[in-house]
């Protein structure tokens, strides 16, 4: 796809680096939200949340590599071989495991936090807990589209979660 469509590809890579940074906020949202009423719960959520997306974050720079190495052209099955190495090795292989944690227990966590709390209406905790259950559906069927609407819920809960947090007495 890099070499197919690198001005899409960087996009993408963007995009995805800019939500990842948006994660961050928005754990620590959800913690300063229902701190008081599952303090610990909600503390490791955000943490296994926040370190995931960072992780994430790195993960999808090495995106930017992709276009570089597609663009200039040469040996791709040299640049496979380069890509796959770079990502198993040992010194990387826990960032992957890292977001893999965060992204799934993590936001599985906070939306457990955001339920328990009852801060916020009950589809807004129900979108954050769906994200988890329909990604891992989306990879065991194949289908990106069980990965797409669990993150546009995902993303509608932690905006409605974000509007409570502005509402919020301090």
């Amino acid at each position: 796809m890099a070499a197919a469509h690198p001005g899409l590809y960087r996009l993408a890579t963007v995009a995805a680096m800019l939500a990842s940074m948006l994660m961050v906020p928005a754990a620590l949202g959800v913690k300063r939200l229902v701190a008081d009423r599952s303090p610990g719960l909600a503390f490791i959520g955000t943490v296994l949340t926040a370190g995931g997306y960072i992780c994430y974050f790195g993960i999808a720079l090495s995106g930017i590599t992709d276009v570089a190495m597609a663009e200039h052209g040469g040996p791709v099955q040299d640049y496979a071989i380069v890509l796959d190495n770079s990502q198993s090795d040992a010194s990387t292989l826990w960032v992957f495991l890292l977001f893999v944690l965060g992204n799934l227990v993590g936001t599985l966590l906070l939306g457990l936090v955001l339920l328990r709390s009852r801060r916020v209406p009950l589809w807004t905790a129900a979108a954050v807990l769906a994200w988890p259950p329909l990604h891992l559906t989306g990879l065991v069927v194949g289908s990106e589209w069980f990965e797409v609407a669990g993150a546009a819920l995902q993303a509608v809960g932690l905006t409605a979660t974000g509007s409570r947090l502005l509402t919020a007495p301090r």
